[in-house]
């Protein structure tokens, strides 16, 4: 997306080699904990952005990688701050737009990420992006996907804090001043397009923890409406 390459250098600024608050303190430990031993495995990551996951995930299983580490992006910029990021493991960079077909075989992967990358697309790429996911997926393959959650958006959208962006896409405001793209999908969208792509889905509200809190008192506000959503999606 155009939106990346020009603001690829500031985002990773902004969120350095582990993500913003809520990645560093919640969601990397839970995604982490969810994978498990991927020694021997092949994973495709969507939207790898400045690929701080995939050094998280290889550095863990250092001696035991996994047998294949794709990342896909459609911004250019992103790719090459991976490459620098990941320098001295074997991965492989690719550049796609998601709303797109995926250039992989069927059953190329078992495991895919796609991390803060569905509420980017409207509902009805959100279902075709996740029929290609299931396509290139083996037997057995899993999904984890995280969006953010679609009652922060509402309530963003309450407040007044989103901002029209075009086609269907509105803008919120994230780190050091940026605004990154997002839909108004609803739980069950998400649900729906997963289901009708063959998965059986598991849904989570994940929340913000006092020590994200502490690094973004803003978002103490929100009270009790959770950040993210996490999709767990298997066969």
């Amino acid at each position: 997306m155009a939106r990346y390459d020009r603001i690829a250098r500031q985002w990773h600024a902004a969120t350095g080699r582990r993500g913003g608050s809520f990645k560093r303190h919640v969601l990397n430990d839970v995604l982490l904990a969810r994978i498990g031993d991927a020694c021997g495995t092949r994973v495709l990551e969507l939207g790898c952005g400045n690929g701080y996951f995939a050094r998280l995930l290889l550095d863990r299983h250092s001696g035991r990688p996994p047998a294949r580490m794709v990342l896909l992006d459609a911004s250019e910029e992103m790719l090459q701050l991976a490459k620098r990021g990941l320098s001295g493991h074997e991965v492989e960079l690719v550049q796609h737009d998601v709303r797109r077909p995926l250039p992989f075989d069927d059953g190329a992967f078992d495991l895919v990420l796609a991390t803060f990358v569905f509420n980017e697309i409207p509902s009805r790429q959100v279902a075709k992006a996740c029929a290609e996911v299931r396509r290139v997926m083996g037997r057995g393959g899993r999904l984890l996907a995280t969006v953010v959650h679609p009652e922060l958006i509402h309530d963003l959208d309450r407040r007044g804090r989103l901002k029209p962006a075009g086609r269907g896409v509105l803008t919120m405001p994230s780190a050091d001043g940026l605004r990154l793209p997002v839909t108004q999908t609803s739980e069950a969208a998400y649900r729906r397009a997963l289901e009708d792509a063959g998965f059986a889905v598991e849904l989570t509200a994940l929340h913000a923890s006092e020590a994200v809190l502490n690094e973004r008192p803003a978002l103490g506000r929100l009270s009790n409406v959770p950040l993210a959503l996490l999709l767990d999606a298997g066969p």
